[in-house]
């Protein structure tokens, strides 16, 4: 399902995680790891859940919706916003790999 058809909730919850993804604090980085591992796992690696611990209320909210999401129904980040995040934090893009 495309990120245009997931309820609000969802779309909100993205939005927050791939804002707070883009910035340069611990939270953000929490937010990455997740974001890549998510988007493929064997290319950017893994994801340590208890990371979540280091977020606030809200952000660990909105990954535990997207963890939730994904459950109900296999979707993906977008892959240019994937492509821009990595960019930005010094990745490889996998459109380029």
């Amino acid at each position: 399902m495309p990120y245009s058809e997931m309820p609000e909730n969802v779309r909100n919850a993205y939005d927050r995680v791939y804002s707070l993804a883009n910035d340069w604090t611990g939270g953000a980085k929490v937010c990455e790891d997740f974001l890549f591992a998510w988007y493929n796992v064997k290319a950017w690696g893994g994801w340590a859940p208890q990371s979540i611990t280091g977020l606030d209320s809200e952000n660990a909210a909105a990954v535990l919706i997207l963890l939730s999401s994904i459950h109900q129904r296999t979707w993906y980040p977008d892959s240019a916003d994937m492509d821009k995040l990595a960019k930005r934090k010094g990745r490889e893009p996998l459109s380029r790999a």
